[in-house]
């Protein structure tokens, strides 16, 4: 699998990664040791990047996380999150605790990228939405665009291909939900770039089904 550079980090990684955010029991019942094959599944494939975070399934995620990975001797890297404190800030001595926390979990004595995780509370109460579009937009998009997934592909993988077809983005990280799942997705970046055509007619989705919801947020 191909790599690239990881923002301004400098560190290579491989255009597909693995997202754990729905090891989580809100998310998902998958056992461990499921979790774990998924896991297993991503490296195996040639995996390099695993993303994470302290409140996926409070700290299930890394604990499994650091479990697989000491089974394997290459180098793989992990970005995780430091959940705010009570009043939705980071104090210094949360973030330490975080740190301190997240450190163990995955058994290591640094941590390779820690981001803020900090999402607004009233995102919690929205009505349902497609990525801030209304259900039934976001699915009539899918429905309209499922005439360009190129044959032998998936939606989904289709649907990474368009991503890294962007020079902006470093890596894709899908969240994991089984293992065959996991090497469906990693199976993306070896998909040729879409066409110049194919890239104009998911324009004219977004334009028909998408623009009138999110445009004018940016």
């Amino acid at each position: 699998m191909d790599t690239r550079t990881l923002g301004s980090t400098g560190l290579d990684v491989t255009e597909v990664g693995l997202g754990t955010w729905n090891v989580g029991p809100v998310w998902t019942d998958a056992s461990d040791e499921t979790c774990r094959e998924s896991i297993r599944a991503a490296l195996d494939a040639g995996v390099t990047l695993i993303d994470t975070a302290e409140v996926y399934g409070d700290g299930r995620a890394e604990r499994l996380i650091g479990e697989v990975l000491d089974e394997y001797d290459r180098r793989v890297y992990v970005p995780t999150k430091a959940k705010p404190d009570a009043d939705e800030r980071h104090s210094e001595a949360g973030l330490r605790e975080s740190v301190a926390g997240s450190s163990d979990r995955l058994g290591v004595d640094s941590l390779d990228l820690l981001q803020l995780h900090c999402p607004e509370t009233a995102a919690f109460y929205e009505p349902e939405t497609f990525a801030s579009v209304p259900i039934e937009d976001g699915l009539a998009a899918v429905a309209d665009m499922r005439r360009l997934v190129p044959e032998g592909a998936t939606m989904a993988q289709f649907t990474l291909r368009w991503i890294l077809d962007h020079d902006a983005v470093s890596t894709v990280i899908p969240g994991l939900t089984s293992p065959e799942h996991v090497r469906e997705n990693a199976a993306a970046a070896d998909l040729p770039p879409l066409s110049h055509e194919t890239h104009g007619a998911v324009r004219d989705v977004y334009e028909e089904h998408v623009k009138a919801s999110v445009h004018h947020r940016w």
